[in-house]
């Protein structure tokens, strides 16, 4: 197993200028701070496991601070690897899990991997997750805004490296946050150890507990509404699933809990056929958002404050968190059954519970 060195800690706090000169050196643009606290988590008759789904939405951990670190002559494998001195860079906390996993599972292929160097100062922001959605509008993009906070205006002369396997609908998502002028060094993650002479490494911007730092904001606020939309968006996973790069999943009440919510006045919506700047404008406009735990509930980032989101189930906190960073309330619908069939997510919810789910829903977005 890989020694780990954390991004932080790999060298001391240094000024920009010093960390150019020098090519090492943790540049922070913000110090750490407590999140704000959430809103009221929204419960129902017989909803499960009520009161710890009420201390998981309002606990709190301190966000660590965030910045870049300056690595001279670290090495890059994988969808964002990152090897200096011959330990693997990480975040320091328990999220850390999947990346050192997967980057014990890479490394293996270095023997025979074929070695690009880069001279010029780069920037490598991505990981495991970089085929889905989610963790892009959670963990990548967010990166990628700590680095322009740190490089302001020089931040589009710096080339990212830029997984060739990367989905175009990737690259269009940057290309519409943060513009056309970013600079990509596209590399074969099978094949290529990219070696650089000044790689420059952002810190992930939330906390242990996937608490997010306000800066993110910054990221998302440009694209959010000033006040509350009035639409009312179900959205499903009907027609993307099992086909997407990430877990498979089998609600099995899933057609009667659409068709209920359809009752209610929701519309049933499919995002991934939709242009990513249609899905910005329809979240935009949304009063509530109700759908099954995963990628395209994270993008309430696009809501207003205000909005209710409703999940079918709760596979981690990161929902919550969103909420609380953008002032949204939050529900879950808690599966009565899980388990795993041939390698699927499989969960069931007595219709008793959805109903009384989407009951809450209407009245809390109704107030």
């Amino acid at each position: 197993m890989l020694e780990l060195i954390n991004v932080r800690d790999a060298y001391q706090i240094a000024s920009l200028p010093d960390a150019v000169r020098t090519s090492y050196g943790y540049v922070r643009c913000a110090g750490p701070e407590l999140p704000e606290h959430a809103l009221e988590l929204i419960c129902y008759q017989g909803m499960i496991s009520e009161e710890w789904y009420r201390v998981v939405n309002g606990r709190q951990y301190e966000i660590p601070s965030i910045g870049c670190q300056a690595l001279p002559g670290a090495a890059v494998y994988g969808p964002g690897h990152i090897l200096h001195k011959k330990s693997l860079i990480v975040e320091g906390n328990l999220q850390d899990k999947v990346a050192i996993e997967w980057a014990d599972r890479d490394y293996g292929f270095l023997a025979n991997a074929t070695e690009t160097r880069v001279s010029s100062q780069c920037l490598s922001f991505l990981g495991p997750g970089h085929l889905i959605y989610g963790h892009w509008i959670v963990d990548f993009l967010p990166r990628l805004y700590v680095a322009r906070m740190v490089f302001g205006s020089d931040f589009f002369s710096m080339p990212v490296l830029w997984p060739s396997n990367t989905p175009s609908w990737a690259e269009n998502i940057v290309h519409t946050l943060f513009g056309r002028q970013l600079k990509l060094i596209r590399y074969d993650i099978s094949t290529e150890l990219v070696q650089c002479d000044h790689l420059w490494v952002p810190t992930y911007p939330y906390s242990a507990d996937h608490h997010f730092h306000s800066c993110v904001r910054g990221l998302y606020d440009p694209f959010r509404p000033d006040t509350t939309g009035w639409r009312k968006l179900c959205v499903s996973r009907a027609r993307i699933e099992g086909k997407s790069a990430g877990a498979t999943k089998n609600f099995k009440q899933r057609a009667f809990f659409e068709e209920r919510a359809q009752e209610r006045g929701f519309e049933v919506i499919f995002p991934e056929e939709l242009s990513f700047k249609e899905q910005i404008s329809m979240f935009n406009e949304a009063r509530v958002v109700i759908g099954e735990f995963g990628s395209a509930l994270h993008s309430s980032v696009f809501c207003g404050g205000g909005t209710v989101v409703g999940a079918v189930n709760c596979l981690n906190p990161i929902q919550s968190r969103i909420c609380t960073l953008f002032k949204q309330r939050c529900s879950y619908l808690i599966p009565s059954e899980q388990m795993m069939e041939d390698g699927v997510i499989a969960f069931s919810c007595t219709e008793d519970s959805i109903v009384n789910f989407l009951d809450a829903i209407c009245t809390a977005s109704s107030a």
